[in-house]
């Protein structure tokens, strides 16, 4: 009887190790989530950040297990126009980007309209939205 419940022990043991010794990963987020704690509205999609450690963009908090910290995107997505030939400058990534179906252009119109006040007649518009960059 003895042996039988140390071979049981030992078996369980091997079989958990495995286990034991695994680090927790959590699950990525599927959702496209809108984000108004930055200074302008954007959408943020957690797979394309998929790489990128939870703890860089938020941090544990006793009210909510993983609150937000919105500095953080400025620091790997910067906004300073000497930055703009960068690849993962925000000005890239949100030129990047195509229209999606249902965006009624909110996206682009926050800073389009804008820009569009202080711009010279002379040039294209940038809130006419037939045959523009986002609608080909």
């Amino acid at each position: 009887m003895k042996t039988r419940l140390t071979i049981a022990a030992i078996l369980l043991a091997a079989i958990s190790m495995p286990v034991l010794s695994e680090t927790v990963k959590q699950e990525v987020p599927q959702a496209i989530l809108p984000m108004h704690e930055t200074s302008k509205p954007i959408t943020f999609d957690h797979l394309r950040h998929a790489q990128v450690e939870c703890t860089q963009c938020h941090h544990q908090n006793e009210q909510r297990a993983m609150s937000f910290t919105s500095y953080k995107c400025a620091s790997c997505h910067s906004t300073a126009k000497k930055d703009k030939s960068e690849d993962n400058a925000y000005f890239n990534i949100i030129h990047g980007r195509k229209a999606l179906p249902g965006d009624l252009g909110t996206r682009c119109m926050s800073c389009h309209i804008k820009e569009q006040k202080t711009r010279s007649k002379d040039k294209p518009s940038l809130t006419g939205c037939t045959n523009s960059g986002c609608h080909k």
